[in-house]
């Protein structure tokens, strides 16, 4: 570390270290921060630097102790002149509304397709061919840094991610995570932006943060995005939403709608030995998934602006999700060296389920001028269900199709209900020009009730088996407060804030006859430092402390079967594990940035593989496995070979440190390495033709007992700009070669298995984006009280 300090130190020219920093704030007459105006420094009639404002702040460094002139310009505001002059302190403008109608505007300036902030990577799927056009959840699979498994698991930066929609959690995990991205078109998405190491008004649950923007809408007046699109893969799928916006005078209204009618087909390849005397047993089980999703996705939400300074608004979101999902497993059995098999047993497993989610939130915000501060206090109501239906149909042959055993049947009912009640209050302050603090408090309450019956129909009849069965009950209650203190001193930006959270949780299984309570109080600090040599060399250090509880489905002990042979189960008895993330980055001309992190785990949380080698009975459950250390480096990179050419660059490599406890056996520590490379194209500027071309590398890992394979993927895309741009077509192929299978084994102490996930990955979208009406207000984004507990996995 010293070595790489001491190399920046003489990459940045000595007489950086006498130049000034002027910096300062742009708001409107309301005293909200403007964000993306036009900010020039002159000296006596000549232009010396110009930048956008990134919310609303902006800063140069100068080298003379004279006075500059600066001008700052934004659309639909009255432009400003002003002199700086020695000593600079922080500049605070007020620019005013502008009235007069402007017949043209013409911007030139173009927004790359990714970006770095201090604490954040955005991606602009907007500008993406190959990601707008698609799904959501193919968007997030193409930002910097995110993979996506073949099972729905979203990481970023080798972290667990939480998911938020317009700073408002999406509380699903898995596969409900996976159908909730899948119903939601791109394009009405704006940009997606990573935050491995988000501050403390976020809640100190999960890694990094993922934080999903829907698309802006500006202006006074009415104003709708239309869009659809069809998939093609293995099978046919589609999508189809819009959205709208309308605002006269003090109201405004906005929502949302989409549907999605996806259709897949997957391949999961399963061999297990079972080691036992007098002979060793080997299964391969072949199966093949037909899940089929129908998915609504909607909102909507209404503003009413009682005077200049308040503003109160109702917020209604929805989720309604049918799933069937049926699958056709054939397993062969063979015992010793013989190469014909003992025995075959057949599955059919079908289930079929439904999920509601909604989220009703009140919220009422008020600015105080004077202390340029604010007030903003969410109510939320959180309502979940999910209920579905399994049965499973096994019958045992030997190898010339005589049966061996009575045919197994059973018949599974299960139900989930979730409760969440929410509220926060968010105070925003300046201390002075260079400070401002921000504070908040927020409790919420959870209950979650599961229901699981077996019901057992070998002999025809519905036979319930209490000892397959189980009821769970799970409650939390969580009381959190934050603050947060932003500044400038010098050319140092200062961001450090500490979060307290008290949780008490009480899981009950009435079936089990067993309660287990947990009471804790954590801190989690963070810091933000970063020091500007220049305007091109910048040196970082971040710094933050997360938890991850575990989710409600982790610690239902129910026993869900996929056949007489082989269930999953998950233990009530997790407790909520712990990380730490120190980074170290540097940054030379917004275009090159190296980061060195460490990143560390306590009592994490790994879902493992259990063989019964005498009775041969398979299950995965969820354990506390130990700790954790990856020590990396990071390299993202930006370039335009030419006008209409610009180059993405994501590099990863990480040293995985493991101290897991888990049976008798060592888990290895290991290296991974990851690769992501994006191209757009610009192949006409004049007819708005785009192109696009992805390709990623992900190298093998050990995890806990599981070692994941090398996988790679290349995608590309093309759209066209119709109708004066107010409308795209798009077509994207993903998968090209189709390389993007998981494939994972398990060969510790006497576990012996793998998994071959196959996915309908490789897929052609074609897709039509279209916009209508005049401009309007923006949509009010805003983040309710309820954001962390929706998105643990039900």
């Amino acid at each position: 570390m010293k070595r790489i300090l001491f190399i920046l130190f003489l990459t940045c020219p000595l007489h950086l270290l006498a130049q000034y920093r002027l910096n300062g704030t742009i708001v409107d007459g309301a005293g909200e921060k403007l964000d993306a105006a036009t900010v020039s420094l002159w000296h006596d009639g000549t232009l010396i630097s110009t930048q956008f404002a990134h919310l609303g702040q902006y800063a140069f460094d100068v080298d003379k102790q004279i006075t500059y002139q600066l001008t700052i310009s934004l659309i639909g505001y009255k432009a400003v002149k002003l002199d700086v002059g020695y000593p600079f302190h922080a500049v605070n403008t007020v620019l005013m509304a502008d009235n007069t109608q402007l017949k043209e505007v013409v911007i030139a300036y173009k927004k790359p397709t990714i970006e770095r902030r201090n604490d954040k990577v955005i991606f602009n799927v907007e500008n993406s061919p190959v990601a707008a056009g698609g799904t959501l959840l193919e968007a997030v699979g193409k930002a910097p840094g995110v993979q996506v498994s073949s099972t729905g698991a979203i990481s970023a930066s080798n972290k667990g991610v939480t998911v938020y929609m317009n700073d408002k959690p999406v509380r699903l995990t898995g596969d409900d995570l996976s159908t909730y991205l899948q119903g939601i078109p791109a394009d009405q998405v704006s940009k997606i932006e990573i935050m491995v190491n988000p501050s403390a008004k976020y809640e100190a649950q999960g890694g990094a943060v993922i934080n999903i923007v829907s698309k802006k809408i500006k202006g006074e007046g009415f104003n709708g995005n239309l869009n659809g699109s069809y998939t093609q893969g293995h099978l046919a799928s589609g999508k189809a939403g819009g959205l709208f916006n309308y605002s006269k005078g003090k109201w405004g209204v906005y929502g949302n709608y989409s549907f999605t009618d996806r259709n897949q087909r997957r391949a999961i390849n399963n061999d297990i030995l079972y080691e036992s005397q007098p002979g060793n047993a080997y299964w391969d089980i072949n199966k093949i998934l037909l899940p089929v999703a129908r998915t609504h996705n909607y909102t909507f939400g209404l503003d009413y602006n009682i005077n200049a300074n308040q503003v109160f608004g109702i917020l209604i979101t929805g989720n309604n999700n049918t799933l069937t999902n049926n699958s056709n497993a054939l397993t062969t059995i063979t015992n010793g060296q013989k190469t014909t098999p003992d025995s075959l047993l057949n599955t059919l497993n079908r289930n079929a389920g439904n999920t509601r989610q909604y989220s009703f939130n009140v919220n009422y915000k008020v600015k105080f001028k004077k202390r340029q501060a604010s007030l903003n206090t969410d109510i939320d109501y959180v309502p979940y269900h999910t209920g579905s239906t399994q049965s499973i149909d096994n019958t045992a042959t030997n190898a010339a199709g005589i049966p061996t055993s009575a045919p197994f049947r059973s018949i599974s009912p299960s139900m989930q209900d979730v409760d969440i009640w929410s509220g926060k209050v968010d105070y925003d302050t300046h201390l002075n020009k260079q400070f401002e603090l921000e504070t908040g408090i927020k409790y919420n309450s959870i209950v979650t009730r599961n229901k699981f019956d077996f019901f057992n129909v070998a002999s025809g009849q519905q036979m319930l088996d209490p000892n397959r069965s189980d009821y769970f009950k799970y409650s939390e209650q969580t009381a959190a407060a934050y603050g947060i203190l932003t500044g400038t001193i010098g050319k140092l930006d200062v961001k450090a804030g500490l979060r307290a959270e008290r949780t008490r949780t009480t899981g009950i299984s009435y079936s089990a006859d067993s309660v287990n309570k947990n009471n804790y109080l954590r801190l989690f600090p963070s810091a933000f430092l970063t020091y500007r040599f220049s305007e091109d060399n910048v040196l970082g250090i971040d710094f933050a402390r997360r938890i991850d509880r575990p989710g409600y489905s982790q610690l239902n002990p129910a026993k869900i079967y996929a056949s007489p042979y082989a269930y999953s189960t998950g233990n009530p008895f997790l407790l909520p594990a712990t990380s730490t993330n120190i980074d170290l980055n540097y940054t030379f001309k917004s275009n090159y940035t190296l980061t060195a992190s460490y990143y560390a785990v306590s009592n994490l949380t790994n879902q493992i593989t259990v063989q019964d080698n005498l009775k041969q009975t398979f299950f995965t459950n969820w354990v506390n496995t130990g700790k954790i250390r990856d020590i990396g480096l990071q390299l993202m990179t930006t370039n335009n070979p030419a006008p209409w050419w610009e180059i993405n660059n994501y590099i990863e490599g990480y040293a995985r440190l493991q101290d897991l406890r888990y049976l008798t056996g060592h888990i290895e520590n290991s290296f991974h390495y990851y690769i992501k490379s994006d191209n757009a194209l610009t192949l006409s500027k004049a007819n708005g033709w785009k192109a696009q071309v992805s390709m990623f590398y992900v190298g093998p890992l050990q995890t806990g007992t599981y070692h994941f394979s090398k996988t790679w993927d290349a995608s590309t895309g093309i759209s066209k700009s119709l109708w004066n741009n107010q409308a795209t077509v798009r077509f994207a192929v993903n998968d090209i070669f189709l390389s993007n299978p998981i494939h994972i084994r398990v060969d510790y102490a006497n576990q012996h298995n793998g998994f071959l996930y196959s996915n309908d990955s490789r897929n052609a979208t074609i897709s039509l984006n279209y916009k209508f009406g005049r401009k309007v207000n923006e949509a009010r984004k805003r983040q309710t009280a309820a954001e962390d507990e929706k998105q643990r996995n039900h």
